[in-house]
């Protein structure tokens, strides 16, 4: 879970880098958002390579080499073309999308129906699962009994991996969305502290930020609506299950939804009025409550297959 939350991260910012107004943007801000990105891949990267057996994954490998193409990216950015002011703008662009690509299909990888994240919440073939029906037989010979195993049976509230609602609605496309979220925060919050050193910097590529911002929390919030209808009757969990599922849905609703919501336009109004430093401060804010939004979803994938 972890690894999809940085690989998320990582490609929001990047893509970020890629919608930016690289004419009207200081280069030390690419610099400084590029050596970001590179330090969420190489924590990404270390997380895959502590799971055991990784390289018999195929889904770990593969998001393993997107994160090491999508480094490979960042580095040549880092030492090419965020090295000066005098870097083509097109060539900034270029880099933040490329390194945006390659990690989402890391992230993608990771989140995909058959990927470990969510597999390892559906229950396996195993004794008190398995079921036997026995049909005696009577032959000229004597009598003759066959056995017959069932398949394993399913705890109320679980799916099959092929019936999950991952199925209707991918668990990829909730993932891009949460990258585009956690992207235009992060990026909108650290654009916000360069205007603290470079005063005379419009503000014409913050306020591009804030409307990303919005946007992005209103399709997410547009995809979540229309997922949690799908997956409305597999919500019917009983026990400690319960408990944490409306935990997570309450966390996943009011603060990475509603509350991001509530900022997102306090943000926007701010930008307004020019006021950069409030602008930056609810921003954190925002920041902070988007990271437990797309924290809280993706528990809720891996644990119930319903990703919102």
């Amino acid at each position: 879970m972890i690894v999809l939350f940085l690989c998320q991260l990582c490609s929001g910012c990047l893509a970020m880098t890629g919608l930016c107004r690289t004419d009207h943007v200081s280069w030390r801000y690419f610099r400084l958002m590029q050596r970001v990105a590179l330090g969420l891949l190489l924590a990404a990267g270390v997380f895959v390579a502590t799971v055991p057996n990784w390289r018999e994954e195929p889904v770990l490998r593969r998001a393993a080499a997107a994160i090491a193409v999508s480094a490979i990216v960042v580095v040549v950015g880092l030492t090419t073309v965020g090295r000066n002011g005098d870097s083509p703008q097109r060539s900034r662009r270029t880099i933040g999308w490329l390194g945006a690509a390659c990690t989402l299909i890391a992230a993608a990888s990771l989140a995909s129906p058959n990927g470990p994240l969510v597999s390892q919440a559906w229950p396996r073939a195993s004794p008190e699962y398995v079921s036997e029906s026995r049909v005696e037989i009577i032959g000229a010979n004597g009598s003759t009994t066959i056995t017959a195993v069932s398949p394993p049976a399913e705890p109320r509230g679980a799916r099959s991996p092929a019936g999950m609602s991952a199925a209707l609605a991918p668990a990829w496309i909730s993932a891009a969305l949460g990258a585009g979220v956690l992207g235009a925060v992060t990026a909108g919050m650290l654009l916000g502290h360069s205007y603290l050193t470079h005063v005379t910097m419009p503000i014409d590529p913050l306020r591009r930020l804030t409307s990303i911002v919005a946007v992005m929390v209103l399709l997410k919030s547009a995809w979540a609506a229309v997922n949690l209808a799908a997956s409305r009757e597999w919500l019917n969990v009983d026990g400690p299950q319960a408990t944490w599922l409306w935990l997570m849905l309450g966390l996943r609703i009011g603060v990475g939804l509603l509350g991001l919501g509530v900022l997102a336009y306090m943000i926007r109004d701010c930008v307004r009025l020019r006021n950069t430093q409030s602008a930056t401060g609810i921003l954190f804010i925002a920041m902070v409550f988007a990271f437990l939004g797309e924290l809280s979803s993706a528990e809720l994938g891996r644990a119930f297959g319903v990703w919102v």
